[in-house]
């Protein structure tokens, strides 16, 4: 878990709580997430926005949140993850970080492993159950 200080982990990346200039670049990655996934296809944009906005505004006023920026590039986010104690509310990586450890690294930080119950499905693949994660997704709605 992360100290009152910044962490860098593998090099190449400095894992830090989130801030509130973080925030607009959360809540647009994390709708345009949803809004990308298939299974959404049919619904409008302002109702799809509304609900996973107040949705994601909610977790992250009360949840953790750890971004990832390379070393050095302090205004540079590659990713962030939305969390708490053995549960993944949501997670992103920016495209042109990608295969880079970056997720990897938020969830090493945040000391989430074999057991955690995710919130959502992950577009990338089953990763998720090779690790012993749990999808949890209705805990989203009152859990």
């Amino acid at each position: 878990m992360l100290d009152d200080v910044d962490q860098v982990v593998a090099p190449k990346w400095v894992i830090r709580e989130s801030k509130e200039s973080d925030r607009a670049l959360i809540l647009n990655s994390w709708s345009a997430c949803v809004r990308a996934n298939s299974r959404y296809a049919g619904v409008k944009d302002s109702v799809l926005y509304a609900k996973v906005g107040r949705l994601s505004e909610m977790l992250i006023a009360s949840k953790r949140v750890l971004v990832a920026h390379p070393v050095g590039q302090v205004d540079t986010i590659a990713g962030w993850i939305c969390f708490e104690h053995g549960r993944l509310y949501f997670g992103y990586t920016k495209r042109s970080f990608r295969r880079g450890g970056v997720f990897r690294s938020l969830i090493t930080s945040a000391g989430l492993g074999a057991g955690t119950r995710l919130s959502y499905i992950p577009p990338w693949g089953d990763w998720w159950e090779r690790k012993g994660w749990i999808l949890d997704p209705w805990y989203y709605v009152g859990g």
